[in-house]
């Protein structure tokens, strides 16, 4: 049998067992561990980087960036910890925004990691992670030629080195695609999946136009092309709402529909449809929702979907309340949150609840407001946009601000 070697680049033992005491509840005895190894006449990088980790686990980034930096200063490193210690010092720079000091630590990471006798596990390129911060440090040029030195070195990258470079001449008010048809059917799916991970931190108009180029030149030979096309229609719907295009998000919706009706994917018909009628009631364009409405309310009662139906009847209120029928709206609400609460749906009823709170304040009474934005709030995650939306209102109706009326329920 033969000698199993360990992995140079893993985890301490000190850290590893930190983080069991981070996870388990005892954040101080785990940092106290990690504590004692610096606080040695001869600490050294490894414990410096173990303590910086430990730091940011418990969410103390500026102090965890400070021992990080002593990691990279330590005499007598050995060529692994040092690159650890400069790439981490990157990542966690960028990870508070500071984008150019990110830059410079990753670009001595590369220095170091070209001394290495061993290579780092397969992870994310430190060219990718520099490339894709380059952006954020508003540097397309220097974005693009890092996203096109990944393309030549790392095959398994060049998916996600694609849509950076697209960025990048996006940014430069270049077509972003053009240079890269040639590569492009053959890495095309995964870069939809790119894209889509991407949509949280990138740019939303960036991205948007980059989609959008996607779209026309998509590849219909490719594998399960419909499905592709499908996961790139919902991703530029997510683009639409974050750069607030409505009449572009009802364009993509309705091409979106056509697709699921297609494949026959009935739910999803559905869901993209109710999404449709809740974007054309974001822009007051009513004419047709209440049949559309209508219609989706006897699919979901038909099909026993609980919570789509109680979904497709509050946005009936919210239909009712832009044309000025208070009782109707509140009617409806009303049985969103019945519907809700008979298919076990506790945010659904969470929502309704809010909106009907909502409606309530709009017609003046405020304590009745209050308690179903109470109600809401009880259901609902904070970072829901009707928990946001209940807050504001509850603070409306505390303070006696003025307040403008809410839109996206």
């Amino acid at each position: 049998m033969g000698v199993v070697l360990s992995d140079p680049f893993a985890p301490s033992d000190v850290l590893n067992m930190a983080r069991q005491w981070i996870e388990s509840g005892q954040p101080t005895r785990g940092i106290a561990q990690l504590e004692a190894q610096v606080s040695e006449p001869e600490s050294t990088a490894g414990a410096f980087r173990d303590l910086a980790w430990g730091l940011w686990w418990v969410e103390r980034q500026a102090e965890a960036v400070a021992q990080m930096q002593k990691a990279t200063r330590c005499e007598n490193t050995g060529p692994i910890i040092a690159y650890l210690a400069w790439r981490d010092l990157g990542l966690m720079r960028a990870s508070v925004h500071q984008f150019e000091e990110s830059l410079q630590a990753l670009e001595m990471a590369t220095l170091a990691e070209e001394k290495l006798a061993v290579a780092p596990p397969a992870a994310k390129p430190l060219l990718l992670a520099r490339a894709e911060i380059s952006l954020y440090a508003n540097k397309p040029k220097q974005a693009l030629a890092l996203a096109l030195g990944v393309m030549e070195f790392s095959r398994e990258a060049i998916p996600q080195a694609l849509v950076i470079a697209a960025e990048a001449r996006a940014l430069q008010g270049q077509v972003s695609l053009e240079p890269f048809l040639p590569i492009l059917k053959t890495h095309f799916a995964n870069m939809v999946g790119v894209l889509t991970d991407r949509v949280e931190q990138g740019d939303p108009a960036i991205l948007r136009h980059v989609a959008l180029e996607m779209l026309e030149v998509f590849p219909d030979s490719i594998p399960d092309a419909q499905k592709m096309e499908i996961a790139l229609l919902n991703t530029l719907v997510r683009l639409d709402a974050l750069v607030k295009d409505l009449p572009a998000k009802a364009k993509t919706l309705s091409r979106l529909m056509s697709h699921y009706a297609k494949s026959g994917d009935r739910p999803a018909w559905a869901q993209a449809r109710l999404e449709w009628i809740r974007n054309q009631i974001d822009r007051s364009q009513l004419e047709g929702l209440d049949l559309a409405l209508e219609e989706l309310e006897a699919i979901g009662k038909g099909e026993g979907w609980g919570s789509f139906h109680a979904s497709a009847t509050r946005q009936r209120g919210r239909l009712e309340a832009c044309k000025g029928n208070n009782p109707l709206a509140r009617e409806a609400f009303r049985l969103a949150i019945q519907l809700s609460r008979a298919a076990g749906d506790e945010s659904e009823a969470g929502r309704a609840e809010v909106v009907l709170g909502i409606q309530l304040f709009h017609e003046g009474e405020d304590v009745e407001a209050i308690r179903w934005l109470d109600m809401g709030l009880e259901h609902l995650d904070h970072e829901d946009e009707h928990a946001k939306a209940a807050l504001h209102h509850r603070g409306c109706i505390i303070d006696r601000k003025p307040c403008a009326c809410f839109q996206k329920r």
